[in-house]
């Protein structure tokens, strides 16, 4: 743990609290990738056979989605241009285009909260737009994420959830391939800086008890799930079992198929590391390594790093400010792009905001983050 985790500046402060004690000791570390970034598993998708019928490429800026969502409009009425999804935030990967974000983020350590800033104003006035044009569905609350690919030409989806999209989709339309698209911008050559990556540490620490007959063989086992070795049995399992080598590569076995075979190889909560390459296997579709290509080229600066922690007083503050918050954004939102309430008020919104004490969720945000960049 120490050789291989607490010599890295950050990994260690992804396991530490602000005053430097180890709390994740037992924790699995999913590792940054080469580019120093994690990998992004969720985006925009787009139906592909669509999309070489109207014979249009794949959509970079705003004005191109625009002009897609449209094309499909005229060419499929009955097939909703884009649906939205709550259940994954998906209207996030375009507030993106507007340099801001659906909630907390930082800019050169600065904290903002995105629905009260001017580029939020923006994003609101373009899916009002779209809205009322019928491109984006207005009914996103309550469509999760396969509802929302079985029912748009384009959505935005997890690639884990894609793996269960091509099961139910692709034997009943082979053609309805989805391929990724860029997180969208304003202008070509724009940086978007709020790309999805999956990267920190995945469980809670480990803990022994005074229950425990051995102690110390418990922390030396603990610690011995980092050591490559054991990294490496826990992300394959036994050669000629669990795996082979294919030109020079491991492949899992048919055998690792099964649920129940699988859990006697692979124990998720004594990886260590996660094995990248054994990971990439759990997606074997060839959209879904494009796809973390094309996600994985933006920007992830302006999001918050991993392992921040508020003080237990600060994170009671803090909820019970954005409880009432969370509510109020939301129906906003919605009231605001479905035409119900005048984008003209939201300088009114704004100020509501501030007597509902944003101000303050700001401060214990910015508190919580110097002490992160402080460890």
């Amino acid at each position: 743990f120490k050789k291989y985790v607490l010599s890295d500046e950050n990994y260690k402060r992804w396991v530490t609290s602000d005053d430097g004690t180890v709390v994740k000791f037992g924790s699995m570390v999913i590792p940054m990738q080469p580019s120093g970034r994690g990998k992004a598993y969720s985006g925009p998708m787009i139906r592909k056979d669509l999309l070489d019928m109207v014979g249009l490429p794949v959509p970079e800026t705003i004005d191109e989605w625009y002009n897609l969502l449209k094309t499909f409009k005229t060419n499929f009425p009955d097939i909703m241009p884009f649906v939205w999804s709550a259940a994954n935030n998906s209207q996030n990967s375009f507030t993106g285009a507007f340099d801001v974000q659906k909630g907390f983020y930082q800019v050169n350590g600065k904290v903002k909260y995105g629905p009260m800033e001017p580029g939020y104003l923006e994003f609101m006035r373009l899916m009002h737009q779209w809205t009322k044009e019928g491109l984006v569905s207005a009914e996103y609350v309550n469509v999760d994420q396969i509802m929302q690919a079985l029912k748009g030409a384009s959505c935005d989806i997890s690639l884990y959830r894609y793996n269960t999209y091509r099961a139910k989709v692709i034997p009943q339309n082979p053609n309805a391939i989805l391929v990724a698209a860029p997180y969208p911008v304003r202008k070509k050559g724009d940086v978007y800086h709020f790309g999805d990556e999956y990267v920190g540490v995945a469980f809670e620490g480990k803990f022994v008890t005074t229950a425990c007959k051995y102690p110390v063989e418990a922390v030396k086992f603990i610690d011995y799930m980092y050591s490559p070795e054991s990294s490496d049995m826990m992300n394959w399992g036994i050669e000629g079992e669990s795996y082979v080598i294919v030109d020079g590569k491991r492949v899992e076995t048919q055998r690792m198929k099964d649920p129940a075979e699988r859990c006697k190889y692979i124990l998720n909560q004594f990886r260590g590391f996660v094995d990248e390459d054994q990971n990439a296997q759990q997606y074997p579709f060839a959209e879904q390594h494009e796809a973390w290509e094309i996600w994985g080229s933006s920007g992830t600066d302006y999001k918050f790093p991993v392992g921040y922690t508020m003080t237990t007083e600060e994170n009671t503050e803090y909820t019970q400010i954005m409880s009432e918050i969370d509510k109020f954004v939301n129906e906003t939102y919605q009231a605001m792009i479905l035409g119900k309430q005048s984008l003209d008020t939201f300088d009114q919104y704004v100020s509501k905001l501030k007597e509902m004490k944003i101000e303050r969720a700001l401060e214990i945000w910015q508190a919580t983050l110097d002490r992160y960049y402080s460890r």
